[in-house]
């Protein structure tokens, strides 16, 4: 039998709803995410990928003069 170990009340931006607030939790067996405010469960995979995007965003504005 498996144990589960949660870590919950997380607030953080949710990358699934965009609620601004939102409580996530960490299920630490699986690590998986979960969004009290919208009920979707999302993978570190889905917050790399976003996370990759935005890197790219930020590396663009960084390298515009005046930046």
């Amino acid at each position: 039998m498996s144990q589960t170990t949660t870590a919950a009340g997380i607030t953080l931006p949710c990358p699934m709803c965009g609620e601004a607030e939102a409580s996530i939790d960490l299920n630490l067996s699986t690590k998986t995410f979960g969004c009290c405010e919208c009920g979707t469960d999302f993978e570190l995979e889905d917050l790399r990928a976003i996370l990759a995007r935005w890197a790219k965003v930020l590396a663009w504005v960084d390298a515009m003069p005046g930046a």
